[in-house]
């Protein structure tokens, strides 16, 4: 990974092993996405081995990803950027998965609890303020659910509701539980999932509506890491057992 999927040049890991040129006009986006997954595969080592050198592998990446991805004008999280490093043009620019943000405080608190760079928790609070604050529906019966993304300046707002989203929101409150007005929070997350997503199907289904009609009714695999951590994550800190939790 290193050698051959890792941007010499700036370090930020490429889409594929067969590009040749990532400062190329036509070479695809850089993503967050890989950053992101690496840093949480890092801190997952780092908690299983305690060898040091996961934790600093971790630091390097979430260092790398917040280099080129945070926008820190608005607290968020950037999705794609061009060849040139710039941000892409239109829509995909603009972009910001409220899963994704959710995501990285996560990871950002995590890092911090484990021993790494306690300043991660700051920003770990600006993706939670931002999240919280343009991402949730707020109406219908879909309020309170993650929404599938917004734009930076608010322009948009794609009113619709991935499953994984929803277990990220999970995961940036269980880290925060606490707090009971938060860790309350994380249980009413994962009530609505299983209401909304579950119940009546045979396994889950992937996307919903503003009105929660079934958008998407395929019960992708890939999502049962989604899920399984969201709810180990909550059960370290016992928040699905105990009064008023059924």
């Amino acid at each position: 990974m290193d050698t051959t999927l890792r941007d010499a040049k700036t370090g930020l890991m490429l889409e594929h092993d067969a590009l040749e040129d990532p400062a190329a006009a036509d070479a695809p986006y850089g993503s967050q996405n890989p950053h992101m997954h690496l840093y949480e595969v890092a801190l997952q080592a780092f908690e299983m081995t305690q060898n040091p050198v996961w934790l600093e592998r971790a630091g390097k990446m979430r260092a790398k990803g917040l280099e080129y991805f945070f926008d820190a004008e608005t607290g968020s999280m950037t999705e794609f950027i061009a060849a040139d490093l710039s941000v892409e043009p239109g829509a995909d620019g603009e972009r910001r998965d409220i899963g994704h943000q959710c995501e990285w405080a996560w990871l950002l608190t995590r890092e911090a609890e484990l021993g790494g760079d306690p300043k991660s928790r700051e920003i770990a609070d600006r993706l939670t303020a931002f999240a919280q604050s343009h991402g949730y529906a707020t109406e219908n019966v879909m309020s309170g659910a993650v929404y599938d993304a917004v734009a930076n300046d608010l322009g948009w707002t794609e009113e619709r509701f991935r499953l994984w989203p929803q277990t990220e929101a999970i995961k940036a409150d269980v880290v925060r539980a606490a707090d009971p007005v938060i860790a309350k929070r994380a249980q009413r997350h994962a009530l609505r999932m299983f209401q909304r997503y579950f119940a009546g199907y045979a396994g889950y289904v992937y996307q919903l509506d503003a009105s929660g009609n079934v958008i998407w009714d395929e019960g992708l695999s890939r999502l049962l890491y989604h899920i399984v951590v969201a709810m180990t994550e909550g059960a370290r800190m016992g928040l699905w057992q105990g009064p008023g939790v059924k």
